[in-house]
């Protein structure tokens, strides 16, 4: 130790022929470090890499084809239990190969192998968690492609007569939520398009012919109305459209005014 340096008693044959290492080793010193096995005083530290030298022995890092490896495998691992499994089925099998990982740095580190298992860890979870990310996103997604699929007519690709039930009920919700202080209610009309004859376009021509009407006329609608107002197929050769904000005077105009584009089309007018 320093001390006995100092005081002089340390015999010749103590240190003749060998490395001698003089420090501190105290803890008052602060001369405490944190290595992989352990609290330990620099004096050893220095006495372990001195040791090192002397054998030859020193550590290294594992190949970089074994790292290669192990992230590949992790990286189709992670991909698979994200898109295969739950949350919870997917995390417990890779916190157990976290432990493997772990269990095997350790194992390399005893045979002086470093392979640092944190990287491998940390890239398999987050590999996970993004797989997870991006498979609810998918079937957000498609949830809600299909419910504007169902909520849609095929032929004309309008709303159907479910979606104006439920949207309508929303509408005076949000119109009776919104009248305020004044009790002014919020107006909304409706209105109903029935196309005469159309029974007689069936019998005459047949259904791909009333199809091609009922197209055409749903153009023509479809082409006068803003954003704002919504179009429904309510049933066969009747429409639907919802005004919001409009009086029943603008709707009637507006009736009219769709009256007379169908009266007027070249393809609608028989």
């Amino acid at each position: 130790s320093f001390w006995r340096v100092i005081e002089g008693s340390v015999l010749a044959k103590q240190i003749q022929d060998k490395i001698i290492l003089i420090g501190l080793t105290a803890e008052a010193f602060h001369d405490v470090h944190a290595t992989p096995f352990g609290s330990m005083p620099g004096l050893g530290v220095n006495a372990n890499t001195l040791t090192m030298l002397i054998r030859k022995d020193f550590f290294s890092f594992a190949s970089t084809w074994l790292v290669q490896v192990l992230r590949f495998l992790s990286f189709w691992i992670a991909l698979i239990l994200a898109s295969s499994s739950s949350v919870i089925a997917g995390v417990s099998i890779l916190v157990f190969l976290a432990f493997v990982y772990l269990a095997s740095g350790f194992f390399l580190f005893s045979r002086e192998l470093i392979l640092d298992p944190w990287v491998l860890i940390l890239g398999t979870f987050g590999v996970f968690f993004g797989g997870i990310i991006v498979r609810e996103m998918q079937l957000w997604f498609e949830n809600v492609r299909l419910r504007e699929e169902s909520s849609r007519d095929p032929l004309t690709g309008f709303y159907n007569r479910r979606f104006l039930t439920l949207k309508l009920q929303s509408e005076f919700k949000r119109a009776l939520a919104r009248r305020g202080i004044f009790k002014i209610p919020e107006e909304i009309s409706i209105v109903m398009i029935d196309l005469d004859n159309f029974k007689l376009v069936n019998d005459s021509f047949g259904h791909a012919e009333g199809d091609r009407v009922l197209k055409t006329m749903a153009e023509a609608i479809h082409g006068s109305v803003r954003k704002s107002e919504i179009i429904c197929r309510y049933g066969g050769d009747e429409f639907c459209v919802i005004l919001l904000g409009a009086t029943i005077q603008d709707a009637a105009k507006f009736g009219e005014k769709i009256r007379s584009l169908i009266a007027n089309h070249p393809d609608l007018s028989y």
